[in-house]
């Protein structure tokens, strides 16, 4: 069984928690791949509203993370794992 499993939150609490803890800077290692916020430490919505950002085009890399291109200039503006 997985340990996420024995905490019993609906797939909407598990997305809040997920969310919450990226926008705090709890990751691995304290990198900052997915934090998605300009202001981390803070407890916001940044993270969603930036994830579903429709100015932002997710493609998956080389390494098996993601990056969010910017739609207009194919910039990479974000990282993500």
């Amino acid at each position: 069984m997985e340990r996420a499993d024995l905490l019993t939150l609906t797939a909407s609490e598990m997305t809040v928690l997920i969310g919450g803890l990226r926008v705090l800077n709890v990751t691995w290692g304290q990198l900052s791949l997915g934090v998605l916020t300009d202001q981390p430490q803070a407890l916001t919505n940044d993270f969603f509203v930036n994830l579903l950002d429709m100015e932002v085009n997710w493609q998956q890399a080389a390494n098996g993370q993601y990056e969010g291109r910017d739609r207009w200039t194919d910039e990479v503006d974000r990282n993500g794992s």
